[in-house]
């Protein structure tokens, strides 16, 4: 193994500097790669307006009217009758659970059998779709015409919920 001097040591040192020295004044006389962007000069402080929120928005058909009936039904969009539906359904599906988890917390004895039908007859059973579809063939009718669309709904369920 070769040991170097302390003199082998500095000269190693100072030919290192004097290296990186050297290449790092040669990379300073390459030339720009970009451009330099001219900046622009200030401009002169203009008060900002204050910024307005944005307007509410408007109702494609303008508003709707306070009555649910046939009217109403055909200027919503199909979004809104599947959310009305979908409304109906949820409510039912909490109405009717809540009475079957306060009809099996009673005792036998003071269970009502109307209870247990009201449950049988007002849990939905099939999806928001089939729901929606029937309304719309009720309200193809001339009668179904006349239903505002709570009853239209009923109809759709009661005629539904029977099969």
């Amino acid at each position: 193994m070769r040991r170097l001097s302390a003199a082998g040591v500095a000269l190693a040192i100072i030919g290192m500097a004097g290296w990186s020295g050297g290449a790092t004044a040669l990379a300073q006389d390459e030339p720009s790669l970009f451009e330099p962007t001219p900046t622009p000069p200030p401009a002169a402080a203009q008060p900002e307006a204050p910024k307005l929120p944005p307007p509410p928005p408007v109702a494609p058909t303008g508003p709707l009217s306070d009555r649910l009936d046939y009217d109403r039904w055909l200027s919503m969009s199909a979004r809104e009758r599947q959310v009305f539906v979908e409304g109906w359904i949820a409510a039912l599906q909490m109405a009717a659970g809540r009475i079957r988890e306060i009809y099996l917390g009673m005792p036998v004895a003071q269970r009502e059998p109307q209870m247990a039908d009201f449950v049988r007859d007002f849990a939905p059973r099939r999806g928001a779709p089939v729901y929606l579809k029937e309304m719309e063939t009720i309200y193809l009718t001339e009668a179904g015409r006349k239903l505002s669309m709570v009853d239209c709904f009923l109809q759709a369920f009661r005629r539904l919920n029977a099969r």
